[in-house]
């Protein structure tokens, strides 16, 4: 039986933009979590001791499904994988197509495909672009998400303001002050506007920080999902007038313009990179995003749809390789 293998350390952010490709594509993966390479960031992943890589692949495979043989094709995001993902094709090159989310860091020639930003600034015959990252929201989805949580939504009051929340990175540092900055900035809009604040934490939200937000908007009409439920994140997005998020997150910031809805990015502290820089200045070409400056307004933009592009791309590249995989996986 022919797999497709979504290979991913399991962090939200990657896992979803290795899934979005995959259901473009018509293809229903299985994930797998890996663990850190023991070579990580010592030894160049492509010259890692592949027994060794490939035992670990497996073993983790194992444990989400029937092995019965290699896949035959992985989809690999985030640095983490890349070492996998390599030591998968070599033991089976004519057989397992390697598709790689994002830079790898590596030369291209490891993979049959990659797929990687344009603001990470990678060129070659086997590369394909993306306007920001890819990932999993669709108008279908959001349509129905609508229609799902229509009735535990409908309650507040408008405008209803959405605040993706992200958490610190090395290069931006989202601590309880910055928590408790933005979470006044929100419950001023909140009544400024009569409307109601719903927001969301990630997996990167420090728990202090999460109290210090919640505090803040206290009585403020409106929901804070803190992850003890049945997370309501597409419901949010397709139910959001206005949508904030925090500048540490460019996954975050491509699903929010998905929905081409107003989309304003809360700065932070922190060093930046040159690589968020070239990201954000791409979004605010386009007029899909503004830097929040205390007030909101609304705008039209066509909503980008990236992996439906990649997805194109990846069909023509690959051809009747992927059509087999397509019948069969």
């Amino acid at each position: 039986m022919k797999q497709c293998w979504i290979i991913s350390e399991g962090a939200a952010g990657m896992e979803n933009q290795a899934l979005g490709l995959a259901e473009a594509l018509g293809i229903k993966p299985i994930c797998v979590k890996i663990p850190k390479p023991p070579l990580h960031n010592i030894v160049p992943p492509q010259m890692q001791f592949s027994s060794h890589l490939l035992k670990i692949v497996k073993d983790s495979a194992a444990k989400e499904t029937n092995i019965r043989d290699y896949p035959s094709l992985v989809i690999s995001c985030g640095h983490k994988a890349v070492a996998y993902a390599i030591a998968l094709r070599q033991v089976n090159p004519k057989k397992t197509l390697t598709i790689h989310i994002q830079n790898p860091m590596v030369p291209s020639r490891f993979f049959d495909l990659i797929i990687a930003p344009a603001h990470d600034e990678i060129s070659g015959k086997n590369i394909i672009e993306t306007n920001g990252a890819i990932h999993r929201i669709t108008m279908d989805k959001l349509a129905e998400a609508h229609n799902h949580f229509q009735n535990d939504l409908s309650t507040f009051s408008k405008p209803l303001i959405l605040a993706l929340v992200g958490g610190s990175t090395k290069r931006y540092k989202f601590d309880i002050s910055a928590a408790k900055e933005i979470g006044k900035e929100l419950r001023t809009l909140a009544l400024r506007m009569n409307g109601s604040i719903i927001a969301t934490t990630s997996r990167r939200t420090d728990p202090d920080c999460q109290h210090a937000l919640k505090m803040e908007l206290e009585n403020v009409p409106g929901s804070l999902w803190d992850g003890n439920s049945n997370n309501p994140y597409l419901g949010y997005l397709a139910h959001a007038d206005y949508i904030l998020v925090t500048c540490d997150s460019i996954t975050m910031i491509s699903e929010a313009v998905a929905t081409g809805k107003p989309v304003y990015i809360f700065s932070l502290k922190g060093r930046g990179s040159s690589r968020f820089r070239r990201f954000y200045d791409t979004f605010l070409e386009a007029g899909y995003i503004k830097w929040y400056n205390g007030s909101l307004s609304s705008w039209d933009y066509a909503p980008p749809v990236e992996t439906e592009l990649a997805a194109k791309k990846v069909k023509k590249f690959l051809g009747e390789r992927l059509l087999d995989l397509q019948q069969t996986i």
